[in-house]
């Protein structure tokens, strides 16, 4: 779930606190509209002392939990300010001044918010922070907080908020590590050989998606084919309608050597937009294309996702009539490719038969 800062109950307090709160509702309905949390606050000459510099001499670990306390820090006294001051400039731009100036006012504090860091993870101008979120007002919830580095100092490109525990995995696949040798080749699909189709029991025509799959000491790379181009992510479409979009693939299974498994569900779901007026009543909604991926455990439980909105070191991408995946092997519990990978459906009654994914050689 996005945007945890306005994912709130209405507090029982004065109608001041409360017209402050209806703020706090109208700000997470624009977040869900641009599809990413937008709580920035960058006009020229504002308050640049809630800044958390990261400079050649700091740029540790220490800077980027700074960020992280800020959060803790705003929720605790209402300081809208110090919220949007640790937002990434993209967020700024599609948040829009007035939104900007409305929550720059402030929220009602609760003193009882606790954040409790669980881990961070930083690559070059990249990081991640997980963390568990506590208040005396609701259940506890978890965090991830993806940023990058802007000007020398650390923002918060995208965050999600979730009701279950985010594993260490999740921070893995935040903050994957450079392209393997597969990807400094250039991506040689041609190279790699498709998957069997189950031709016992489905004529080529029944089966919607190809599949080709090889690993490197970074990630294993999937790629679904379909028969005809897809719709680009962002392509509009008609009002609740699926005009377009090809059915998802079915859930494939990544069977793992040491013995685990994980199910890899993926989605193509229009995307709902909210368009609202002056005074933040949604006056209509459009629908737009995306494509997005769920990685689960043997449990069921979410180990890691992301969709094609992902503008932070995304893990998908469709082009032409390909829906491309790299998933991290670390990600996967994968130390070594040598133990073996094998996709497969989850289906009984498979279109495409198991696939041994081989090591990539340039």
């Amino acid at each position: 779930m996005r945007n945890p800062m306005f994912n709130r109950k209405q507090s029982q307090r004065s109608q001041r606190a409360n017209v402050k709160f209806h703020r706090h509702l109208f700000a997470f309905a624009l977040i869900i509209i641009l599809g990413a949390p937008a709580y920035p606050w960058a006009a020229q000459g504002r308050n640049a002392t809630h800044g958390v510099p990261a400079t050649r001499a700091n740029s540790s670990r220490d800077t980027v939990v700074a960020v992280f306390r800020s959060l803790e820090k705003s929720e605790q006294t209402g300081d809208g300010k110090l919220y949007l001051s640790v937002q990434s400039r993209r967020k700024l731009d599609a948040a829009g001044e007035k939104f900007i100036q409305e929550f720059s006012k402030g929220f009602p504090p609760d003193p009882s918010v606790h954040y409790t860091l669980m881990g961070v993870r930083i690559r070059n101008d990249h990081a991640a922070v997980l963390g568990k979120i506590t208040r005396s007002t609701g259940p506890a919830q978890y965090y991830l907080g993806k940023l990058v580095l802007e000007k020398g100092s650390w923002k918060i490109a995208e965050d999600q908020l979730d009701q279950q525990p985010i594993g260490a995995s999740a921070l893995e696949a935040a903050i994957p590590p450079e392209g393997g040798a597969f990807s400094r080749s250039g991506s040689p699909w041609s190279k790699v050989p498709y998957a069997a189709i189950n031709t016992k029991w489905f004529k080529p025509g029944e089966v919607e998606w190809k599949l080709q799959a090889t690993a490197d000491e970074s990630f294993v790379y999937i790629r679904f084919e379909a028969r005809a181009p897809l719709p680009a992510p962002g392509t509009e479409i008609p009002a609740k309608g699926t005009e377009g979009i090809p059915p998802s693939p079915n859930v494939m299974v990544i069977g793992i050597g040491n013995g685990k498994n994980f199910d890899l569900v993926l989605s193509s779901n229009p995307m709902t937009r909210a368009t609202f007026d002056e005074a933040g009543r949604a006056t209509s909604n459009r629908f737009f294309v995306q494509y997005s991926y769920t990685v689960k455990d043997a449990a069921g439980a979410t180990r890691f996702s992301g969709s094609t909105r992902d503008t932070f070191a995304p893990l998908i991408a469709v082009h032409d009539q390909f829906l491309d995946l790299r998933l991290p092997l670390k990600s996967l519990s994968v130390e070594d490719t040598g133990a073996g990978i094998e996709i497969r459906e989850a289906n009984s009654l498979a279109k495409i038969l198991p696939y041994q994914v081989g090591r990539f050689s340039p």
